[in-house]
């Protein structure tokens, strides 16, 4: 939340997406950083597609994970989007 003091346009949310109520085509962008790999593996699925619900159509998702040690592979990422 500090960097993004300042950038009225930004909605920072804490939480599982599946519980967030956020309405279809709600957002332009969607930010996810090191959290897919936290997620337990049979519900990646489920967030990502809510990760694209809420997408407005032509909207981006920008996602970062790690693909080392203690993250996920890069091949899973790729299936999951």
């Amino acid at each position: 939340q500090w960097t993004m003091r300042g950038h009225a346009n930004v909605d920072y949310r804490l939480g599982a997406i599946q519980d967030a109520g956020l309405a279809d085509a709600t957002f332009d962008a969607v930010f996810i950083h090191f959290v897919l790999h936290d997620v337990p593996a049979a519900e990646r699925p489920g967030v990502c597609w809510h990760l694209a619900r809420v997408l407005q159509p032509g909207g981006a998702l920008f996602l970062r994970e790690p693909t080392a040690q203690h993250g996920m592979p890069a091949a899973e990422v790729r299936r999951l989007m």
